[in-house]
């Protein structure tokens, strides 16, 4: 069977990138944490691959991680915005038809939400930052 992890983090850049926005400016997307003073930001972070071919077809269960950050100053700490950019996410990677383009290899039969879990915060002098992980799971069909 062929890798269709590149793939589907490339799909996800492509989706969220300049899509995700907050008070009209967007939020940044990569693969690494970006400089401590642009937050919020988004992390495409890492992946599960589980085969699940037969002798009918070949596919797997893919998921893709991501950690979605936000700071503020201690004293105005606020999730609003992290909640907002959560929900945009959601939207965008759940929409319907399937935005998730893996042609010509593979196809992307069903994605859901498999977790999403509210990170710890980290607390400075100056500033509260404030996290959320999501997982989400595809099921991915080779052509």
């Amino acid at each position: 069977m062929k890798d269709a992890k590149t793939k589907l983090q490339t799909a996800y850049y492509s989706l969220l990138n300049g899509n995700v926005t907050i008070d009209g400016s967007a939020v940044g997307i990569g693969d690494k944490l970006n400089p401590p003073d642009t937050y919020p930001q988004v992390i495409i972070s890492d992946w599960t691959d589980t085969e699940e071919s037969d002798k009918y077809h070949l596919g797997s269960e893919v998921t893709i991680r991501l950690l979605i950050y936000d700071r503020q100053e201690q004293d105005n700490g606020s999730r609003a915005d992290l909640y907002s950019i959560s929900d945009q996410i959601k939207q965008i990677i759940k929409a319907r038809p399937d935005p998730i383009d893996l042609s010509p290899n593979f196809k992307n039969v069903w994605t859901r939400l498999d977790n999403e879990v509210s990170l710890p915060k980290d607390l400075s002098d100056t500033h509260i930052t404030f996290g959320i992980q999501q997982r989400f799971r595809h099921e991915i069909e080779q052509l």
